[in-house]
């Protein structure tokens, strides 16, 4: 079976940007950022993917790199402004037992929601 896995994040209720793939394979990984922005999130996911009794399980690593903007205003006449973007790292570990389509959350860090969906991928005929 083919599968859309999509890993996406959301900051109160507002999308940020997600990664999409298209498998078939057991072994699943993704790496990249999250949006086009500035100072986008990079984000990979890697894992397998297996189906059992019905439902899928997903054994997964996560790793994400986060943006942190410091601004600093110069102290002379014009004021101007300085910003330093730092990255924290966070990972997450785990395995999941999921239903096809259903939306999970596998992490909050930031006040930033993770989640992950697999879905079945359409077919298109002609």
């Amino acid at each position: 079976t083919n599968y859309q896995v999509t890993f996406a994040a959301t900051s109160e209720g507002k999308p940020l940007g997600e990664l999409s793939m298209l498998t078939c394979s057991s072994e699943v990984s993704v790496s990249g950022p999250l949006n086009s922005g500035m100072t986008p999130t990079s984000f990979t996911v890697t894992g397998s993917l297996n189906e059992k009794d019905g439902e899928l399980l997903f054994r997964y690593g996560i790793g994400f790199n986060y943006p942190v903007t410091t601004s600093t205003i110069s102290s002379k006449p014009d004021g101007a402004v300085s910003s330093n973007v730092q990255y924290q790292q966070h990972s997450s570990q785990g395995i999941l037992r999921m239903k096809a389509g259903t939306p999970y959350e596998v992490l909050k860090a930031a006040d930033v929601i993770y989640t992950i969906t697999i879905t079945p991928a359409r077919t298109t005929g002609g």
